[in-house]
């Protein structure tokens, strides 16, 4: 008796990934190629992505698909499927590094990191993303969904990092629940007055002071500013302040161009009416 002959699902064969510092194309056909038309969906993201973007799609026993847009040296993930008369595919993908600099800006965050802070990667509203700006450093803060931004302005910022009071030398009369922000802002002006300013997103700014460390010893930063201010839709703690170059708010108290500055909104854990202040 005649008997139905079994569905063999082509081979998919694809070209070696091409790369620029903001595009990845990935080339891909069916062999043999499948019978009929055959329409192809396609989607990108980041090499860890959960969400996808969507490309348009393609007809054909192949396709060739070129994204832009990208940022360089990011990893990225193209993915893809067919439907055709045999049915629909299981999705493949291609992973692929665009080339150049991770850290466009050399402030030791990544690319992607900055760009995807807050309000589109402008996470200071300054209207420039934050990736090509080296005296901009946004980074997740201790709650990785919380950004904090650092602006100054320096040539550059340089090892910005974000921790907690140390046990050996805690705040006695403080507590920091955004931490400490720890840099060296580099390529001022020697003997200069420069501008810093912090912004801590998802933070209130009711009662907090901004503190500084230095060698064990915390004080509160004279003539700073905390605003409440509103920057896309996110409630952000704003601090404005100065620093001149080789005074005591300079940790390293020489006037080189660099300055060196831990500092970090405080709120007083002393009650009232015994403030100790």
């Amino acid at each position: 008796y005649p008997g139905l002959k079994p569905v063999e699902l082509p081979q998919l064969l694809c070209e070696a990934p091409l790369a620029t510092d903001d595009s990845a194309t990935v080339t891909c056909a069916t062999e043999p190629a499948l019978a009929g038309l055959t329409s192809w969906e396609l989607q990108y993201g980041y090499a860890d992505a959960t969400n996808w973007t969507n490309v348009a799609s393609q007809s054909g026993p192949g396709f060739s698909v070129t994204v832009n847009d990208l940022l360089p040296g990011t990893d990225y993930r193209i993915r893809f499927r067919y439907i055709s008369a045999v049915g629909i595919s299981q999705w493949g993908s291609q992973e692929i590094t665009t080339t150049g600099s991770s850290d466009v800006d050399g402030d030791g965050i990544s690319n992607k990191e900055e760009f995807l802070g807050p309000n589109d990667g402008d996470a200071d509203n300054d209207g420039t993303t934050d990736y090509t700006q080296a005296n901009v450093t946004s980074f997740k803060g201790l709650n990785s969904d919380k950004y904090v931004v650092l602006k100054t302005s320096c040539n550059d910022n340089f090892n910005v990092q974000i921790g907690r009071e140390s046990a050996e030398s805690a705040d006695s009369s403080f507590d920091y629940p955004a931490g400490l922000v720890g840099f060296v802002a580099r390529g001022c002006t020697v003997g200069s007055t420069v501008n810093f300013t912090l912004y801590f997103y998802d933070q209130d700014s009711t009662s907090l002071v901004l503190r500084k460390w230095n060698d064990g010893v915390y004080s509160t930063v004279p003539g700073a500013v905390i605003q409440q201010v509103t920057i896309a839709g996110s409630t952000v703690a704003k601090a404005s302040y100065q620093v001149t170059d080789g005074s005591s708010l300079d940790d390293d108290a020489i006037a080189d161009g660099n300055i060196v500055d831990p500092v970090g909104l405080a709120l007083s854990t002393v009650g009232v009416p015994n403030t100790g202040l």
